[in-house]
């Protein structure tokens, strides 16, 4: 996974995505987040089924209000464990211990926020550029997307769309959608907004 992201205050975990179902702090079983804590790093935290966090990669404290690269990778050591590395800015800031992996293949991936509850920890900023890969990418593939290399130059797809949203309290719809330019529909899945496809 890599995106950038532009944090607008340092008030509360900003999320930028997370996985499992919880709400990102452990309790109710296997999770995985890459969120912006309030002293201003960048934080990558893994929980096991057993609720014990078996992996915590943080970086330096990072100024609100300018863009920033962060990539996160998974390189499997054998069919459910691995090792997570954190990069920010092209550079990786830590490694983890191998860790079990059993995360619910099917989940939502919620990016922005959390699954459960709590719109404390939505991301008070902006993400661009966001992209999943089915591949291990290298940290010289990694440091040439922070240098502004795009994704369709690594030889993923692309789409030139703008979808745009206004996060209203818990069961709301969404205010505000915009789209251009869009070669096929994508759908958007996050907590407290139903599915839609803009």
């Amino acid at each position: 996974m890599a995106t950038w992201f532009r944090r607008s205050t340092a008030t509360n975990d900003d999320f930028i995505f997370h996985i499992g179902p919880g709400d990102g702090f452990a309790g109710d079983g296997d999770e995985l987040d890459l969120d912006l804590v309030p002293g201003g790093q960048l934080q990558l935290r893994h929980y096991n089924t057993g609720n014990v966090q078996d992996a915590s990669l943080a970086s330096g404290v990072i100024p609100t209000g300018g863009w920033h690269h962060a990539a996160v990778v998974f390189d499997r050591t054998n069919s459910n464990a691995g090792v997570l590395k954190l990069f920010l800015d092209g550079a990786q800031v830590g490694a983890s211990t191998p860790v079990n992996w059993s995360l619910d293949q099917s989940a939502e991936l919620v990016f922005g926020g959390v699954k459960k509850g709590n719109e404390l920890r939505w991301l008070n900023g902006n993400l661009d550029d966001v992209a999943l890969y089915g591949a291990l990418l290298s940290p010289a593939e990694i440091a040439s997307l922070a240098a502004g290399r795009t994704v369709a130059q690594l030889g993923a797809l692309s789409a030139s769309n703008t979808v745009s949203f206004t996060v209203q309290p818990s069961n709301q719809p969404p205010v505000s959608t915009t789209r251009n330019s869009m070669q096929r529909p994508k759908t958007f899945s996050t907590s407290g907004i139903r599915s839609f496809v803009p």
